[in-house]
């Protein structure tokens, strides 16, 4: 596996898709996501669980769309 996934728990490399190839469900009722906390922990310990996405709905979010945010608008990550 490549160096740039390094940030992803090993067991869970092989599921990772492009961040990109994926998209918040909007009728979420969670929204009030801790950004800033949640990229803190991303980045102190690494995606150790895994974000929850339908692909029969071209990649929509089912659990995990406060992680997603702060990785892809907090952290960059791809």
């Amino acid at each position: 596996m490549t160096d740039e996934l390094t940030y992803i728990a090993e067991a869970l490399r092989p599921l990772a898709v492009p961040i990109d190839s994926l998209h918040e469900d909007l009728a979420n009722a969670r929204v009030d996501h801790d950004l800033d906390r949640i990229a803190a922990s991303l980045k102190a310990y690494g995606q150790r669980k895994p974000i929850i996405a339908n692909r029969l709905q071209d990649g929509k979010i089912e659990a995990g769309n406060g992680t997603w945010r702060a990785a892809k608008h907090k952290l960059g990550w791809s």
